[in-house]
């Protein structure tokens, strides 16, 4: 049990201590139709935690940054 936030300041701890900034790009992307469903303060449990929240567009877009070539991850 626990909630997004922590697991995301686990993964980039610049962003420990900075709520509003982290609630903030997870609304830009959100906004941006790459992510959906994903609040930071919502405790849920591990198989929640786990939930992919990524758009279709979203998927197409961590595909191409991965490999621009072939449009695959590695």
């Amino acid at each position: 049990m626990g909630g997004l936030g922590l697991i995301i300041q686990a993964a980039i701890p610049d962003l420990q201590g900075q709520d509003a900034l982290a609630n903030r790009l997870v609304s830009d992307l959100e906004s941006s139709g790459l992510l959906n469903g994903a609040s930071l303060n919502v405790t849920m449990t591990g198989q929640g935690l786990m939930a992919s929240r990524t758009t279709e567009l979203g998927r197409a877009f961590l595909q191409f940054i991965s490999d621009p070539q072939t449009g695959t991850v590695p």
